[in-house]
């Protein structure tokens, strides 16, 4: 894996998330696809957003699978 894109990609989790939006559109600007990055574990301490009702009603259809 490319240590640059894992860094980015970890940095990327501890903004806040007004700061993550803009981030993305910086992105989509420079024509550059945010899913080329990796997938990191969140901080410690830290939560990801909470689920919206919908993917709600996902992770229980998908646990109770």
């Amino acid at each position: 894996m490319n240590s640059r894109a894992r860094d980015i990609a970890e940095r990327f989790t501890r903004l806040p998330a007004d700061r993550r939006s803009a981030f993305l559109a910086l992105l989509r600007e420079q024509g550059i696809a945010f899913d080329r990055l990796p997938i990191v574990p969140w901080p410690a301490g830290d939560e990801p957003d909470p689920m919206s009702p919908a993917q709600a009603r996902q992770w229980f259809l998908w646990r109770l699978d």
